[in-house]
């Protein structure tokens, strides 16, 4: 899959051990912290303005 979408290269790719169908509720806040680490990691223009 992840080969089939461009966006995708040069990103890491991690499997949250224990999460299932509703991951969020499963591994809520694993999902948190990696969701944060990847918009801290990959910040768009709108996000480096004062």
């Amino acid at each position: 899959m992840q080969k089939l979408i461009p966006g995708t290269n040069g990103q890491r790719h991690t499997t949250i051990i224990n999460g299932g169908h509703f991951l969020q509720e499963d591994q809520g806040e694993t999902l948190a912290e990696l969701l944060l680490k990847f918009i801290r990691d990959n910040p768009t223009d709108s996000t480096n303005t004062p």
